[in-house]
């Protein structure tokens, strides 16, 4: 009997383990019908390689290769989404272990990127796949680019991003890379890899956006920095001159970064020519610089050049190598100008080329913009053009800068490197942004990051009376600091005397109205707050009914330039009321109101304009032509005569265009105008 007890007990162990085990087996298997797309968190790193054979006449890419990963989740994976699209123009074909993988949804022959594509088996934990793909792209290069095909007497160039298939998760990634590229003899070649001249591959990695540039025509130079090879490619004298202005200063920036941050994140840095007609630049891709108007270059310009290949690095430590995790996409903006005004400052070959990204903010303000970072991404539709610039880039420096100044260089310098090494390859947003600034200050920073990314209010702070008294041996100085803005926060303050030494102190943000007392063994010189403009100040304040002015702007920017009708009556109606000063806000009104023939009105609303503008010459000179318009129209041409005479005096030198009536005025037009009246 004891024998037979034991024996059962033995047999309900073993059927539990069994059990148990069956469990664990089928706990990893996903069944057919619960299969479905889902992106991790941290994506895995994936290796593609392609070989690809690009014409650049017929603009047509044939490539082949593979795009491997390991499943570093908890859980399997049967659906994929690849960046791809198909069409008439574009084809792609997927397998994986020899077999065909199905591409989910839709027509075949007519799908937008991306593709959800299913394995013909589920990839475990912990386990490899390698996909082996075919793609095609006829006469449709193009389509696929940021910078558009560009031709003119002489070069002929294509730039790409993203014209490989790859994963997609809805987010940017970090993956590594090596691209193999056939082209015509006659093109030249810079791509986000470096070229391995061996294996003839373009190897890169930690790799956002692999792209390409061919060009036809060109030239380059190139040089190395600790172990990253610069190439500045150009196609005439005066984008020589410009290119190599830019590979003297990117050597030197990416040696400086080098020391500074204690690496730079990659093996290559190529900078080609953007548009002719626009200034500026912007990363086409990872390791690619786009610098535009390079064949337009003068030598007064050198600094502009200087200013633009140390901007574009920046963005390379952030955008790329740590990518932004936010949208709308402010962060990496701000830190990139802030590590360019940190080679600034160093170096002082342009010490005060970070002023005009806080000045962008405080003028918005001034003007009654919105400048609220964090909204939906829905607003953006309706936002006006100003919110890349003066919001992104400009306040969200101003948010970096000011930062900086309140918690000091040493901890913040600690904070940045904390967030290169922590998320390289990796997604930083705000909120991981803004803990390892908690951390690392010890102090709690919501009364910082809530008002700044979540509102429109502002700091502004004036020095209202400063007084200085000798007493005993020392000079006593009384400063009263005042707060105007909305936003309080501590603001750095200055004391200099007149045997040349200097006092730091900071207001308290708690206080409207603080008392700082400075003494020293010399009198008194002078007081000044922020004397090294870290701070975005909004000095003077705009007036009392800020928020009022904010609302009545967001009226009238929501106006349409056409066909409003009564509407603009109404918003014409309250801007007199509420006493409205914006040049440009009353010159759209003008105009809109012109458009529904309140001509009366419409007068009006110029001359408002013409009272509020700050030498402006385009707003002048566009406001007098349409003010002799509108006089026309009225059968007042003594009137019309003198305004058309005013425009031909004050021709800024270039034509404008007003799309919605296809009307280019000129000088040209202006003296047809003088013999012809105007008619709608």
């Amino acid at each position: 009997m004891r024998k037979k007890y034991h024996f059962s007990i033995m047999s309900i162990l073993v059927f539990i383990c069994f059990m148990i085990s069956v469990e664990k087996s089928f706990s990893g298997v996903v069944k057919k019908q619960d299969c479905q797309f889902w992106a991790p968190k941290n994506p895995p790193r994936a290796y593609y390689r392609f070989d690809c054979d690009i014409d650049p006449d017929k603009r047509s890419l044939k490539g082949s290769g593979c795009i491997r990963f390991t499943n570093n989740t908890k859980h399997p994976i049967c659906r994929l989404a690849i960046n791809w699209a198909l069409n008439a123009h574009q084809t792609i074909d997927i397998q994986s272990n020899g077999k065909s993988v199905q591409i989910l949804g839709g027509q075949k022959e007519q799908m937008t990127s991306p593709l959800v594509i299913e394995l013909p088996e589920q990839l475990p934990p912990d386990r490899e796949l390698e996909l082996m793909l075919r793609f095609n792209m006829s006469d449709s290069l193009p389509v696929l680019t940021e910078l558009t095909l560009m031709t003119d007497s002489t070069t002929d160039r294509i730039s790409m991003s993203r014209f490989l298939p790859t994963l997609w998760w809805g987010f940017s990634t970090s993956d590594d890379y090596d691209v193999k590229i056939e082209k015509p003899s006659d093109y030249m070649v810079a791509s986000s890899g470096r070229l391995d001249p061996e294996t003839g591959y373009y190897h890169g990695e930690s790799i956002r956006n692999f792209g390409l540039f061919i060009g036809e025509g060109y030239h380059v130079m190139d040089t190395e920095a600790g172990g990253t090879l610069i190439c500045c490619y150009y196609n005439n004298d005066k984008s020589e001159k410009a290119a190599r202005i830019i590979l003297e200063t990117a050597v030197d920036a990416i040696t400086f970064f080098r020391d500074y941050f204690g690496f730079y994140p990659y093996a290559q840095l190529n900078y080609v020519p953007g548009s002719a007609i626009y200034w500026g630049g912007f990363n086409t891709a990872t390791n690619i610089a786009a610098m535009h108007s390079m064949e337009r270059f003068s030598p007064e310009q050198g600094s502009h050049w200087q200013t633009m290949a140390i901007h574009e690095i920046g963005h390379m430590y952030w955008g790329e190598y740590v990518m932004e995790k936010d949208f709308p996409d402010w962060l990496w903006l701000g830190l990139g100008i802030y590590t360019q005004r940190e080679y600034d400052r160093f170096k002082h070959s342009e010490p005060n080329s970070h002023h005009g990204y806080l000045s962008r903010y405080a003028d918005a303000i001034k003007n009654y913009y919105d400048t609220t970072v964090e909204i939906p991404p829905h607003y953006l539709e309706k936002m006006e053009s100003y919110y890349n610039g003066v919001v992104l880039h400009g306040k969200g420096y101003s948010i970096i800068s000011t930062l900086n100044c309140i918690l000091g260089q040493e901890t913040f310098d600690r904070i940045i490197r904390r967030c290169l090494k922590e998320f390289a390859g990796r997604r930083l947003g705000a909120s991981e942004f803004q803990k390892i600034s908690e951390q690392e200050s010890q102090q709690d920073l919501g009364w910082f990051f809530d008002p700044w990314l979540r509102s429109n209010t502002f700091p502004s702070y004036q020095i209202s009376s400063q007084e200085c008294q000798k007493i005993k041996n020392l000079f006593v100085s009384k400063v009263t600091v005042d707060c105007f803005g909305t936003l309080r926060m501590p603001v750095p303050v200055v004391a200099f005397f007149k045997d040349g030494s200097r006092q730091l102190q900071f207001t308290d943000r708690m206080l409207d109205i603080n008392f700082l007392i400075f003494e020293s063994p010399s009198p008194l010189k002078d007081v000044v707050i922020d004397p090294d403009t870290l701070v975005a100040l909004v000095n003077p304040p705009p007036s009392v009914d800020f928020d009022l002015q904010v609302e009545l702007r967001q009226k009238v920017q929501s106006l349409p330039w056409t066909g409003a009708d009564e509407k603009a009556l109404i918003v014409y109606r309250e801007a007199v009321n509420a006493g409205m000063k914006s040049a440009q806000l009353w010159y759209r009104i003008g105009m809109i109101l012109y458009d529904g023939t309140y001509y009366a009105e419409a007068l009006k609303a110029f001359d408002y304009a013409l009272e509020f503008n700050d030498n402006d010459p385009y707003l002048l000179f566009m406001v007098y032509y349409w003010k002799g318009h509108v006089f026309d129209l009225i059968d007042n041409r003594e009137e019309a005569l003198v305004f058309y005479k005013k425009a031909l005096k004050a021709y800024p030198g270039q034509p404008i265009m007003h799309s919605q009536y296809n009307m280019e005025i000129d000088e040209k037009w202006l003296e047809e105008r003088l013999k012809v009246p105007f008619k709608r």
